[in-house]
């Protein structure tokens, strides 16, 4: 638990600090519910984390040709990929203007043989010798890996994005993801792909808060563009792909959601009605906005 307590103004204008011992449904209601918090957090109280001895890195890019062999295979693969790694695969236009799937597994570890000990799963991939590029270790820094971030995720860009929580088998998302690969527009827009699996054994035990919805992977469409004039072109990209694939979504994930355009659960019920009662002794007038809609 790295969010210790939080200052915050409620609708009534007090000043409050929440902790899991002062205020503790205040706590327990900022921690997940996004954008329909009933308040304005204006500190956060954080813990602290020593730095990782290793920071590493490894990516692979494959052609969509391959495609069912990749993601079948990252599919097989989660469940076995340590808690120091965070698996992705970003399916987007590489720098040689080819669509592309690129996979990545940012290591945070103590020791560089432990690095490379877990980053050696991403050469288990059964068509690696169709990848374009292989780096099977690189060493990586905050700095480096924020620079990349930003290259995905530009400033001064226009967005329009959507997500789903899913444990659906590759072969059952497969139709969905040849369909982002058929429609996905040029870069900065991209898919994401990533290894979540919250019942990994190492997985840390989640507190009680609001946030209630996770589940084996997580996979979230970007659409980015510059010009207000394509908007039309772009905006729906994301929500209509992630439409066509609800019916293998466990819900969403408040961060990258469009909720404006698609309802969908990004709570558990009994935290939806723990929520609403916190709000009714908080907010009962509503003064603060509310999520677009839920379900």
């Amino acid at each position: 638990m790295s969010v210790l307590a939080i200052d915050m103004v409620t609708a009534d204008g007090d000043l409050v600090h929440a902790s899991p011992t002062e205020n503790p449904d205040l706590y327990w209601a900022a921690r997940g519910s996004g954008p329909g918090f009933f308040g304005v957090v204006v500190r956060f109280h954080l813990r602290v984390h020593a730095k990782s001895q290793t920071i590493a890195n490894a990516v692979f890019t494959y052609e969509l040709d391959v495609l069912d062999d990749v993601y079948t295979w990252l599919d097989e693969i989660g469940p076995k990929v340590g808690i120091e790694m965070e698996l992705m695969a970003l399916m987007h236009t590489g720098f040689d203007g080819q669509k592309e799937i690129a996979v990545t597994g940012p290591v945070f570890t103590d020791s560089e043989e432990r690095a490379r000990e877990a980053l050696a799963i991403l050469e288990t991939c059964p068509v690696l010798d169709r990848a374009k590029l292989a780096i099977p270790y690189l060493d990586a820094n905050v700095p480096d890996m924020t620079a990349g971030v930003n290259m995905t995720y530009p400033d001064n860009h226009r967005y329009a994005v959507d997500n789903m929580w899913t444990h659906a088998s590759a072969s059952e998302l497969m139709p969905g993801l040849k369909k982002i690969a058929e429609t996905i527009k040029d870069a900065p827009t991209h898919m994401l792909w990533m290894n979540w699996a919250p019942d990994n054994p190492g997985t840390p035990e989640r507190p009680d808060m609001a946030f209630s919805v996770e589940d084996k992977t997580y996979i979230a469409a970007y659409g980015v563009w510059e010009d207000a004039s394509n908007d039309a072109d772009y905006e729906s990209w994301a929500t209509d792909r992630m439409r066509e694939m609800e019916h293998l979504s466990t819900g969403i994930q408040l961060a990258d959601e469009n909720l404006a355009n698609r309802t969908a659960r990004f709570l558990s019920d009994e935290n939806y009605a723990r929520y609403d009662s916190i709000r009714s002794t908080y907010d009962p007038d509503h003064v603060f906005q509310s999520w677009s809609s839920r379900p």
